[in-house]
This record gives structure tokens, sequence and C-alpha cells, in this order.
């Protein structure tokens, strides 16, 4: 009897070395992506302050957040200076009732964000 041919193996090292090439070029477009996806998108807001549905009885309260440091910020319309690092801090004055505080960062490309919080004024 004669020995069975074997098969050849779809994994050589000619096939490692493509998929090894082709991980890192996919990779590398992934990354540049994800880059230009930043340069161009939106400026990120995080609004640390006030919070959601808050409800006070002073006269002013705190807006505190952070974005990208290259990112121009407003308040209700009002500019407010950035912090190394993004941070921002406005007191706003508060009327009796509901009142809506806008935050809107707005990046060089002219795209913005905007995040909109309701404080409650008791009397």
């Amino acid at each position: 009897m004669a020995d069975p041919v074997a098969r050849p193996s779809l994994w050589t090292p000619k096939t490692t070395v493509i998929f090894v090439v082709s991980l890192i070029f996919t990779l590398f477009g992934v990354y540049l992506f994800y880059q230009y996806r930043i340069l161009t998108g939106p400026p990120p807001l995080h609004l640390i302050a006030p919070a959601i549905g808050l409800r006070t009885d002073q006269a002013t309260v705190e807006v505190e957040g952070q974005t990208d440091p290259e990112a121009t910020i407003s308040v209700n319309g009002q500019l407010v200076a950035l912090e190394k690092g993004g941070r921002f801090f406005l007191r706003v004055p508060l009327s009796s009732g509901s009142n809506q505080i806008t935050v809107t960062a707005t990046a060089k490309s002219q795209k913005t964000t905007t995040i909109t919080r309701t404080v409650d004024r008791k009397k």
C-alpha cells in the first residue's frame, strides 16, 4: 500500500507575512481615519456642573466643564475664557423659576457641540 499524499498546509511563512503586512496597513488606515475625524469633527464638551435637574435657592449657579483647549466656549451667548487643559468656570445669575443654561463649544472648523441644562430656582 502507498502512503497517502499529505495535503499542503494553507498557513505558510508567505501567508503569515501577507497577513502581518495587511494587518499593519489596516491599523494604520484606522488610525488615520480616527485622527481625521478628531480634526474635522465637533469639539468634545463635558459639563461637570450644574447637574441635570438642579434645584437651588441661590441667586447664581456655577457652570463648570471641560473641552478642547483650542475651542471657543460660550455660556448663554457670553464668551468664557478657557484655563489650561480646556477647563472653564463661570457663575451665571438665576432668575426665579426655570432657567435654561446653554453651553456651546465651537471648533476652528466652526463645528459646534451644545449642551443645555435647566436649573430651577426656588423662591
